[in-house]
């Protein structure tokens, strides 16, 4: 998973888009299927619209009054392949995975096993802080709204190092910074632990118990919620990005070490199916897999904290903090949606809603960098609700292009800017080299050869360090998907005894997770 599965993949899809966030049972082998007059020129639209994005492969499905009005793939699974994408072609739905993994707890309240306000500690033993009373106060709700008022940490789950259960462990190293319930803190480590909490008051495995639970009853067969899922589907897209400006094939990755944020893979049927099931009142099929009260808890938008900031000048317009049970809540043409993005190395989806309306959809594409999901959520919602149509391809482009990326540039610039001219590191690079630890990340590795240094941290960050100024170094990676950090060595008495790791240094507020690695000392 790349860092798309946090505040900023969110950003990357939703905040490209001038901050307006838009949305418009026949099951497998129904490859394409239209009820809706008003959807009639989807099909040209959205081949006109891949192209202009360079997206490889895309599918859709909109569901209406309990019905599926359109379902159909375009495009290719992977470039060079030919094979096509149809409306059974499994994607990564990354961070839409969370509505399930909040799904499953709202089954646990239905069966009175446990309640949303019940502090985790309660029902998982292992999910200790370094404060006991701080750690008694941290509730389900607290975790599933990311408001627990820890920082959001990825590192531990991105640098690859660690399991499940060693994660867990290290919660105790996490310093707060909010009280839990004061501040909206977008966290994919606090959904392990939703997850973690699942095996521990059910006995099964989280994804066992989705499979179970929400899958099977759904009439879901073609999503898994782990690799080895996805490796049984032979109808699968291949993740793609853009490397040099130029789109080409990424290897695939399944976040199975954060699987309750981010694993699930499935198609718009199966997704139009889980839709449905939202729509009426936990119903699928004649059968009630959700309570409606669960429903309408699910889809009820939280009171916002006093403390939580309003929107900033310069700042795009994504409504961050309007979370609830595992949705994002907005609003489109005056009507209430509830909807999730996603994103994942190669990979972006988007799944939005209107309950009064009874209409959903899903929009799956196989590119890691592109903001058509969201444009294509926002003309079908147009379409659906009998709107003036609008280019909502163009008007995210263009402010993909003079919004949101203009502000990175301009950020780098600024920073690059700044950097003094004819420093030198203070010490031979040889002084530099050795493992430095942090409790909360544990060991990362700093090497010296050919007059070079290089870092090596857990198993996916390896990367090359430049001198910035004095014995601050700039570490750039050869995958150009992974952000910059800048280290600064604390040199005391002619030896190094500790450095510092900012991730992003560039990075403005909203965009940075203001959760940087923070200083390992020197073993």
């Amino acid at each position: 998973m790349s860092r798309g599965s946090s505040r900023r993949g969110f950003l990357q899809t939703v905040a490209a888009s001038t901050g307006v966030l838009a949305v418009c049972g026949q099951h497998p082998g129904q490859a394409q299927q239209h009820g809706s007059d008003r959807l009639g020129g989807l099909d040209g639209y959205v081949e006109r619209s891949m192209a202009h994005w360079e997206v490889p492969g895309l599918a859709i499905a909109v569901v209406q009054n309990g019905k599926l009005i359109h379902a159909r793939g375009y495009g290719v699974r992977a470039l060079g392949a030919g094979a096509r994408v149809d409306a059974e072609t499994v994607f990564s739905i990354a961070s839409c995975t969370k509505a399930f993994t909040a799904a499953a707890i709202a089954k646990l309240v239905d069966d009175a096993k446990l309640q949303w306000d019940d502090p985790i500690a309660k029902h998982l033993p292992a999910f200790r802080l370094s404060d006991p009373d701080l750690t008694s106060r941290i509730t389900i709700r607290h975790a599933l709204t990311h408001r627990t008022g820890l920082p959001t940490a990825n590192m531990l789950w991105r640098n690859g190092a660690f399991d499940g259960d060693g994660i867990l462990a290290r919660f105790r190293w996490l310093k707060p910074v909010a009280a839990p319930g004061e501040r909206f803190l977008y966290n994919n480590n606090m959904y392990l632990v939703l997850g973690q909490l699942v095996k521990q008051v059910t006995g099964r495995k989280w994804n066992d118990f989705l499979r179970n639970e929400l899958f099977e009853p759904l009439g879901m067969k073609s999503t898994a919620a782990d690799s080895s899922g996805v490796r049984g589907f032979e109808n699968v897209a291949a993740p793609h990005a853009s490397d040099d400006g130029k789109v080409q094939h990424v290897l695939p990755y399944c976040p199975d070490v954060i699987a309750p944020a981010g694993a699930i893979h499935s198609n718009v049927l199966d997704i139009a199916q889980w839709l449905t099931m939202h729509l009426e009142g936990g119903r699928s099929d004649g059968r009630q897999v959700l309570s409606n009260a669960r429903i309408e808890e699910m889809h009820t938008a939280p009171r916002r904290a006093e403390r939580e900031a309003p929107a900033e000048p310069n700042v795009p317009r994504a409504p961050m903090s309007n979370y609830g049970l595992g949705w994002f809540f907005n609003d489109h043409g005056g009507r209430r949606v509830i909807e999730h993005s996603g994103v994942q190395t190669g990979f972006v989806s988007w799944v939005a809603m209107m309950p009064e309306e009874r209409l959903g959809l899903v929009v799956l594409a196989n590119h890691h960098q592109t903001g058509l999901n969201s444009a294509l959520r926002s003309w079908i919602f147009d379409a659906c609700l009998g709107r003036p149509q609008r280019d909502w391809s163009e008007v995210v482009r263009a402010d993909y292009t003079n919004g949101y990326q203009r502000l990175l540039r301009e950020a780098k610039a600024q920073f690059d800017a700044k950097r003094p001219q004819a420093t030198r590191p203070s010490m031979p690079l040889s002084e530099y080299a050795g493992v430095y630890e942090s409790k909360l990340y544990g060991p990362l590795r700093i090497k010296a050869a050919d007059d070079r240094l290089s870092l090596q941290f857990g198993t996916r960050f390896e990367g090359e360090l430049k001198n910035w100024q004095n014995d601050t170094f700039r570490a750039t990676f050869p995958n150009p998907r992974l952000d910059d950090w800048l280290v600064t060595f604390s040199v005391k008495e002619r030896a190094v005894a500790a450095m510092q790791v900012k991730e992003s240094p560039w990075a403005p507020a909203w965009y940075d997770d203001a959760d940087d690695l923070g200083e390992f000392h020197r073993r």
